[in-house]
C-alpha cells in the first residue's frame, strides 16, 4: 500500500479533462490514503456499523479526486446497475483495509456503461496501470438485468458547480408553528412484539387508515403488515388486524396510495433469502388492493410487480399534475458484507398500478466536508413543487438530508444529490405539498439530531426546498425513539396534517398526531 506521504494531491484544471487512465489514477491515489489511514486507525469509523465514516488526512486528495470525471464513466456491476468507477475504487480501499482481500475488477474487461461525458463506448487496454491486487472479473447477477437495461442511457441533470448547501441564518419565520390537535398510540397491547414503518391515508369522509408491519423481529419470515383504522370522531383507532401476511415469507415497508376512484393501494417489499426472511439485496415487490376504504383487502389476489420494480418504499406515491404517478423507491445492496451501497431513484407509473418505468439511480456520498461511504441515499419522499418540478428529499448515511431535483416529471433527477441543512440520523422522513397553503408549502417530518432518532420534528420551506424552517418538535423525549414518520395533507381541513410514526420505548407501537396550522 503507498504510504500517504508519498502521494501528492493531483491538481487538475477545471476547464481539462483528463483520460480514463488518468482518471484511473487520481482514483487509485485517493483509495490507497483511504486504505493507509485505516490501516493507521486514523479514519473515523461508524459505531452503528464498523463501517468507514470519513478519513481527514484523505481531504486534500478528494479535492482533486472530485474535478476528476471518474465519477461519468460507469462500468456493469452485478447489483443491478453501472455504478461508478469511482466508487468501486473505494470499496478497493476499504476492502483492502479490512482484510476482504482485492477488488473483483479486471482493466481489460472495464468498460463504459452509460457514459456521460463521451459518445463512445471506451474500454480500458491491458496496458493501463494494474490498481488491483488480483484480476478476477466483476459479477454480474442475472437477475439485475432487466435493470441495467433500463437505467444505462438515462442521464441526470448536472447540479450547479456554484451550489452551496442553505444557511439555517437565512430559515424564514414567519409561519406559526401548528397546534398539536391530537397525539395518542395506535395500541397499547398487542399479540406482535415488534412492529415498524406506518403509512396512512384519510378517505373522502374523514376516517383515517394506517398500515404497518409487524411481527417477532423487523425481517422475520413470520413478519406481515397490519392494519388500523380510525373513524371520523372516534375517539381511538381500531384493534390491529392482519391486511397481509405470506405464509413463512417476511412482507415489509408498506406504502399507501389511494387513487382518484378510491381504490387503495399498498405496495410491499418480500422475501430475498431461502428461509423467507427478508434481504434488501434481493427483495421484491407487489401489491394488494382494498375497494372499500381500507375496511377489507383483497390479500389472496396479490400483484407482483414486474422484475427490477419495487413500488413505494416506506414513502407514499404521488400523481403528478400531468396524471402520472411517482412511486418512491431505492436499492439496498451489500458488497462483501462490508459496504451497504444504497441509491435512491423514483419509478412512475399510471393511477392504476398497470404500466411501470424508472428513473436514474440517484447517488449521494459527501456531505459537511466528510466522505461518508457505507450508506448512500434511500427512501425518497417526493412533491410536485410545480407542474414538471418534483423535489425528492432522501434519508442518507452522511449525517444530513439529501435533496434532488427533477425538471421531466420525474423520469430523470440530479444526481449526486444535494446536502440540504437539516440533519438525519439515517433514519426515514416524510414529507407532503400542503396544497393551496402557500405559506406552508412543503411539509416535512424528519429526526432533528445527525445521530439519534430523537426529536421528531416538523419543519417546512415554501421555496421549494432552497429553506426550511424548524416548526415544533413533536416527540422529545431523549430516553426513547420515535422514527420513520408518514406525513399527508388532511382532505376535509387543507390547513391540517396527519403523522403517523413507529413509538419505542420498551417495545415498539405506532403513534398518531394531527396537526393544525391557524387561517
Amino acid at each position: 500500500m503507498m504510504p500517504f506521504d508519498t502521494m501528492t494531491s493531483p491538481s487538475p484544471s477545471p476547464s481539462s479533462s483528463k483520460t480514463s487512465e488518468e482518471c484511473l489514477m487520481v482514483t487509485s491515489q485517493f483509495s490507497q490514503c483511504l486504505a493507509t489511514m485505516l490501516q493507521n486507525n486514523t479514519c473515523v469509523i461508524s459505531e452503528d456499523t464498523g463501517y468507514i465514516s470519513w478519513c481527514p488526512p484523505c481531504d486534500d486528495l478528494y479535492a482533486g479526486w472530485t474535478s476528476c470525471h471518474c465519477n461519468d464513466i460507469t462500468v456493469p456491476y452485478g447489483i443491478g446497475d453501472c455504478m461508478p468507477l469511482c466508487t468501486i475504487f473505494f470499496w478497493c480501499a476499504a476492502k483492502q483495509a479490512y482484510d476482504y482481500g482485492a477488488c473483483a475488477a479486471d482493466l481489460a474487461a472495464l468498460t463504459q456503461c452509460g457514459n456521460k461525458t463521451q459518445s463512445s463506448s471506451t474500454s480500458l487496454s491491458s496496458s493501463s496501470p494494474s490498481l488491483f491486487v488480483n484480476n478476477d472479473k466483476l459479477d454480474n447477477d442475472d437477475d439485475h438485468t432487466m435493470i441495467t437495461m433500463k437505467t444505462k442511457n438515462m442521464v441526470a441533470p448536472k447540479m450547479d458547480d456554484d451550489y452551496a448547501p442553505p444557511s439555517p441564518s437565512s430559515l424564514p419565520s414567519s409561519l406559526p408553528p401548528p397546534k398539536v390537535l391530537v397525539q395518542q398510540l395506535l395500541f397499547t397491547n398487542a399479540s406482535f412484539p415488534y412492529c415498524h414503518v406506518c403509512s396512512i391515508v384519510e378517505n373522502d369522509d374523514g376516517s383515517l387508515v394506517a398500515v404497518f408491519q409487524a411481527g417477532p423481529y423487523e425481517d422475520s419470515p413470520q413478519s406481515s403488515i397490519w392494519t388500523t383504522r380510525k373513524l371520523p370522531n372516534a375517539q381511538d383507532w381500531s384493534p390491529p388486524v392482519i391486511a397481509l401476511t405470506l405464509k413463512g415469507v417476511c412482507s415489509m415497508n408498506p406504502s399507501l396510495y389511494q387513487n382518484e376512484a378510491g381504490v387503495i393501494f399498498l405496495t410491499f417489499h418480500y422475501g430475498g433469502n431461502p428461509d423467507g426472511s427478508c434481504n434488501t439485496d434481493r427483495w421484491k415487490g407487489a401489491y394488494i388492493k382494498s375497494l372499500d376504504g381500507g375496511v377489507t383487502w383483497q390479500n389472496t389476489s396479490i400483484t407482483y410487480l414486474p422484475t427490477g420494480y419495487l413500488g413505494g418504499i416506506k414513502n407514499k406515491c404521488i400523481k403528478l399534475s400531468n396524471g402520472a404517478v411517482l412511486c418512491p423507491s431505492s436499492t439496498e445492496s451489500t458488497v462483501d458484507t462490508l459496504i451497504e451501497f444504497w441509491q435512491a431513484h423514483v419509478e412512475t407509473t399510471n393511477d392504476n398500478f398497470t404500466a411501470w418505468n424508472t428513473s436514474n439511480e440517484i447517488q449521494f456520498n459527501y456531505a459537511n466536508d466528510r466522505f461518508c461511504v457505507y450508506y448512500g441515499t434511500i427512501q425518497p419522499t417526493l412533491t410536485e413543487i410545480e407542474p414538471g418540478h418534483v423535489l425528492s428529499l432522501q434519508r442518507t448515511g452522511c449525517g444530513v438530508i439529501a435533496q434532488s431535483h427533477s425538471y421531466d416529471y420525474g423520469r430523470t433527477f440530479e444526481s449526486p444529490a444535494r446536502p440540504t441543512s437539516l440533519p438525519n440520523p439515517n433514519a426515514g422522513i416524510d414529507s407532503v405539498l400542503m396544497k393551496g397553503q402557500k405559506d406552508i408549502g412543503v411539509l416535512l417530518a424528519y429526526n432533528n439530531s445527525p445521530t439519534v432518532r430523537t426529536p421528531l420534528s416538523i419543519a417546512h420551506s415554501v421555496d421549494g426546498g432552497k429553506t426550511w424552517e424548524h416548526l415544533l418538535d413533536l416527540e422529545t423525549n431523549t430516553t426513547m425513539r420515535f422514527m420513520y414518520p408518514a406525513v399527508i395533507q388532511s382532505k376535509r381541513d387543507p390547513r391540517a396534517a396527519h403523522v403517523c410514526y413507529t413509538h419505542v420505548a420498551n417495545r415498539n407501537t405506532m403513534a398518531y398526531a394531527k396537526l393544525e396550522f391557524q387561517n
